[in-house]
Parts: C-alpha cells; sequence; structure tokens
C-alpha cells in the first residue's frame, strides 16, 4: 500500500479534469497543458523590524505534459505561461526562486513541476 503515491496519482487525475488550460511558452515551441494554482512567499529583504515578502504564482503542471517537438522539457528561466484563470489573460515569466532553482519536484516521485513565475506587468 502506497499511500502517498495513490494521492499522487489522485491529484494528477484532479488536475488533468478540474486544472485550467495554460500556454507553456518556450524558445523552442508552445504546448497547451492542464494546471492549477499556487504560491510561494519569499523574504526579499529586512529593514529594520520589518520584513519585506514577495509572492510568486506558481503553476503545477504534470510534468509529462510539458511536450514540445516531441521531447518532455524541462521548464527554464525565461518561459513564458499564458493564464486567464483571473478571467483576464496574462502572462507570467518564469524565474528563479530567491536565486534557487526556476521548477522544484511538487511530489516524490518528479511528476510535477511546481514551476515559480512573475506576472509580467502590461
Amino acid at each position: 500500500m502506497d499511500l502517498l503515491g495513490d494521492g499522487a496519482d489522485l491529484m494528477k487525475g484532479l488536475r488533468e479534469s478540474y486544472g485550467h488550460t495554460v500556454s507553456y511558452e518556450t524558445a523552442h515551441g508552445s504546448v497547451d497543458v492542464k494546471a492549477t494554482l499556487g504560491h510561494s512567499d519569499l523574504e526579499d529583504d529586512k529593514i529594520g523590524m520589518g520584513i519585506i515578502i514577495s509572492r510568486t504564482t506558481d503553476f503545477l503542471i504534470n510534468a509529462a505534459s510539458l511536450i514540445i517537438n516531441g521531447a518532455v522539457v524541462e521548464p527554464s528561466i525565461n518561459d513564458i505561461i499564458h493564464s486567464n484563470h483571473s478571467g483576464t489573460l496574462k502572462s507570467y515569466r518564469v524565474t528563479p526562486d530567491s536565486g534557487d532553482a526556476c521548477f522544484v519536484p511538487h511530489d516524490n516521485r518528479g511528476e510535477v513541476f511546481r514551476i515559480h513565475t512573475k506576472e509580467i506587468e502590461q
């Protein structure tokens, strides 16, 4: 019995059924995939007794869905995700998380990418 694996499989299915469609764009092409949203709070700086926190918009995408030109791709810095989850089409640039990687595995099997982005001001 693999409870974590069973839960990851359930979430993967829910993402495909209930996620919203986004367009994932790289320098080599683009693909429409299902995604769910998350966020990361990052401590940017300390000023006196205060702390500046910034928030990234994270897109959770099944890794096997990111197929461009016949190959599965990993997210790269400066890729673009176009999404209308808020009712308005917005674009998000894939960005490193406080100097770290621009994505991390969201599950222990590496089947879901948690991709860190910042909204591109229009």
